[in-house]
Formats: structure tokens, C-alpha cells, sequence
């Protein structure tokens, strides 16, 4: 019998996850749908349809940036609690099956609810929008201005424009490994340790931009992953935009991020297996 992964034996584990937390689970999802929901009609689809068209994009990121770390925990701090700890370690699984689980859960099934529940939200707010009755002087303005009447229904090729995808796939094993390793005031331990990393990378990249260009050089943004947004005193006074070429730029990129990504997953599991014994 393999005793690290049996597609019959995780079903039977997913069946009985289903089982066990089904209640709490479409409680979440709804939960999301309405603050989603609250959140996009409001505010993203109550302005000009121009408007509309970016801030349901930015709307997006921000919730998404909120709610998938924060699924993450709930689902995963299971292990933090002695009772049902013990429970479900003694579940007839292996560990990479129950880690596994937990992957699934937080990880695919976060976005397929999330992007499902856009999808209806985007489907209403697009409809109001493109029929909503508009003052004559609005319409005026729209006509002088070139600006549109109607928008399209949000397609998720467009999802680049937005670092959703970088969200998700940073966001989740970082929540993820937090939630194991850190057995109280998990969350506020993550958000904590997440905010210093990224004001420490904020920080860092300036001098590092400094120290890799020249000494008189004033970096003015160096946000990570982009590039290095530079001024020079005395010279015309314009700023310029230094980027790595390609194909070493998306080298660097994916090379960290898949880096970063598998070391995360990989803490995350062996923690598991630490609580385990």
C-alpha cells in the first residue's frame, strides 16, 4: 500500500473534511460574497463607467489581498488547537495527504470561490452600469470628454494588470507556513513578520540600487520585481526608469519567486510533520 499518497484514501479524507466542516466553509464563502459584493457595488461600479472599468480591478487586488491569507489561517489553525489537533492527525491519511488537504482547501478551493464570486458580482455590477439612466448633463460631459457609456464583463486575461496572481501565489504558502509555526496570535504574528518583510525589502532596494548604479544617484522608488526609479541632481532634472533587460529580468524574477514559493511550502510541511510527532 503506498503510504504517501492513495487517490481512494484522500477521498475518503476530502469526504470527510466536507463532511466535518461544511457548515463553516459556505459560511466563509458567503461571508466573502457579501463583503465582496458590499465592497464592488459601492464602490467599484458606482462611479463613471470609465471608473468602474479600473476600480473593480483594484477592488480586487485589495480584498483578495485581505482575504486569502486571512482564509488561510482559519482553515489551517486547526493545528493550533490541542483537541481538534489531535483529531485530525489521527485521521486514517498520511501527512503529505493532510497537508495536501490544506493546499487544496486554502489554495485552489480560496480561488475558485473568489473568482466565482467575482464573476457574479462583476455580471450584476456590469449590467447596472451599462444600464443605469444618466443625468443629460452627464451625458454631455461624457460626450465632450470621449469617455464611455458601457463597459465590458472584467476578463481574467486582464488579471495581469493587477498582481492578484503574485498575491495568491506569495501570499498563500507565507499564510500557510506562519499558521504552522506559530501556535498563538497567529494572526497578528503574520500580518506582523508580512508587513516588516515588505517595508525591509521597500527599504533595502534603495541602497541596494545606490551601491549597484552610483553614489550620487537619488533612487526615488525601487519597489521589488519592478525596477529603479532614479534622479540625478544637476543635470535636466527629469527622473528615468532603469530596467533589467530580458530575458535576465524574468530569470531573476521567476528563479526567487519559485525559490521563495517551494522553501515556504516546504517549512510549512516539515512543520506539519513536527506537530505530528
Amino acid at each position: 500500500m503506498n503510504q504517501t499518497f492513495s487517490s481512494a484514501r484522500f477521498g475518503r479524507l476530502l469526504r470527510k473534511y466536507w463532511q466535518d466542516n461544511r457548515t463553516e466553509l459556505l459560511t466563509q464563502a458567503a461571508t466573502l460574497f457579501v463583503i465582496m459584493a458590499a465592497s464592488m457595488l459601492f464602490l467599484g461600479y458606482n462611479g463613471t463607467p470609465e471608473s468602474a472599468d479600473h476600480s473593480r480591478g483594484v477592488a480586487l487586488f485589495l480584498i483578495s489581498l485581505v482575504a486569502c491569507p486571512l482564509f488561510t489561517v482559519q482553515v489551517a489553525s486547526v493545528y493550533n488547537k490541542r483537541e481538534q489537533g489531535i483529531s485530525a492527525f489521527l485521521l486514517p491519511a498520511s501527512l503529505f495527504e493532510k497537508w495536501f488537504l490544506l493546499w487544496l482547501i486554502t489554495g485552489l478551493g480560496f480561488v475558485a470561490c473568489f473568482l466565482g464570486s467575482f464573476h457574479l458580482i462583476d455580471a450584476v455590477g456590469t449590467y447596472y452600469v451599462n444600464h443605469r439612466e444618466w443625468p443629460k448633463e452627464t451625458l454631455l460631459f461624457f460626450k465632450k470628454n470621449a469617455m464611455p457609456l458601457t463597459i465590458d464583463y472584467f476578463a481574467y486575461k486582464n488579471l495581469h494588470q493587477y498582481p492578484i496572481w503574485a498575491v495568491w501565489v506569495l501570499l498563500h504558502p507565507f499564510a500557510l507556513m506562519a499558521t504552522l509555526l506559530f501556535r498563538r496570535y497567529t494572526l497578528v504574528i503574520s500580518v506582523l513578520v508580512g508587513v516588516g518583510l515588505f517595508l525591509g525589502a521597500l527599504l533595502i532596494n534603495p541602497i541596494l540600487g545606490k551601491l549597484l548604479i552610483n553614489q550620487n544617484i537619488v533612487v526615488r522608488n525601487a519597489f521589488p520585481y519592478t525596477g529603479f526609479g532614479v534622479f540625478k541632481e544637476g543635470i535636466d532634472g527629469t527622473s528615468r526608469d532603469l530596467r533589467l533587460p530580458q530575458p535576465i529580468s524574468d530569470i531573476i524574477r521567476w528563479t526567487t519567486g519559485i525559490t521563495a514559493v517551494t522553501l515556504l511550502y516546504v517549512i510549512a510541511y516539515f512543520r506539519l510533520k513536527e506537530r505530528e510527532i
